[in-house]
């Protein structure tokens, strides 16, 4: 796949992560957390690399994908979380094989 429709793409799931993310951000300003513009951005822009990373592993033919990675940016947290801990783990277990 030449370089530019592939940076489009990625591109498109950033910014369908990120409204995911504006999304929720959205949803706890509702439910009564103050707004703080350093954390909206924040959101926005680790919901838009976990829409790129959820949308780097779908195929480009999948029904849902939009869906999918919206969703991805509206739990971004949660997501990056277990990315985290699984890859600590992960990491545990090559620098400390069992004998």
């Amino acid at each position: 796949m030449p370089l530019t429709p592939k940076l489009i793409d990625l591109a498109w799931a950033a910014m369908i992560g990120g409204l995911g993310g504006i999304a929720h951000n959205l949803l706890l300003v509702f439910r009564g957390e103050r707004f703080s513009l350093w954390l909206f951005c924040v959101n926005v822009v680790l919901a838009g690399f976990c829409g790129w990373l959820i949308g780097e592993f779908l195929p480009a033919d999948v029904t849902a994908r939009d869906g999918i990675i919206g969703i991805s940016g509206f739990s971004a947290i949660k997501i990056l979380e277990f990315v985290e801990a699984q890859g600590v783990v992960g990491l545990l277990k090559l620098l400390n094989p069992k004998k």
